[in-house]
């Protein structure tokens, strides 16, 4: 069971409280088009229905909960929770109308996810990287491949036999040399 009120035509309120939580939703447009916003606030349940106040700054909505009082500012461009009391000495009581519907075009409430499992461990191959003069390998440190060597000037790869560096001409020698 919620409440709802006409706030300005084609702007609608509604509120409900479940399970502790109170749900606000205002809805505006006309029948060609239509923008919903729904925000939700821990309150507890309600002790006394909720109370609508118009305000020169827009519509205070008061709800009272097992927490205590809330104050909710509900203006055109927003809905925001107040940390304050807001002064209501000379604001209009707008009254809500009890409701027993949902609120038009809701979706349904979604049924909880189940907990998310842990990924197994990952299982890699070996593997070896070479990015200009750097090298990584993972996994099995197996000794470098015997038909990759590396200009010890540059750092750049030579072949098995090359006697001068194809990068920076230095002599390779014994380097080599299997």
């Amino acid at each position: 069971m919620g409440y709802g009120a006409t706030l300005a035509e084609g702007w609608q309120l509604y509120v409900d409280n479940e399970a502790g939580q109170t749900r606000l939703t205002t809805l505006q447009g006309n029948a060609g088009q239509q923008q919903s916003q729904t925000i939700a606030f821990l309150t507890g349940f309600w002790t006394v229905p909720p109370t609508l106040f118009r305000t020169p700054q827009g519509f205070i909505l008061r709800i009272e909960g097992e927490s205590g009082q809330t104050y909710v500012q509900i203006q055109p461009g927003g809905v925001q929770a107040l940390n304050t009391s807001p002064n209501l000495a000379a604001a209009d009581v707008i009254p809500l109308t009890q409701r027993t519907h949902s609120v038009p075009g809701a979706m349904p409430p979604m049924a909880p996810l189940p907990p998310m499992q842990p990924l197994p461990p990952m299982q890699m191959n070996p593997m070896r990287m070479r990015m200009g003069d750097m090298e990584m390998q993972m996994g099995n440190a197996s000794t470098p491949d015997p038909m990759r060597k590396f200009c010890p000037q540059c750092g750049q790869p030579v072949r098995v036999g090359d006697r001068f560096c194809s990068s920076c001409g230095h002599r390779l020698g014994e380097l080599t040399q299997s």
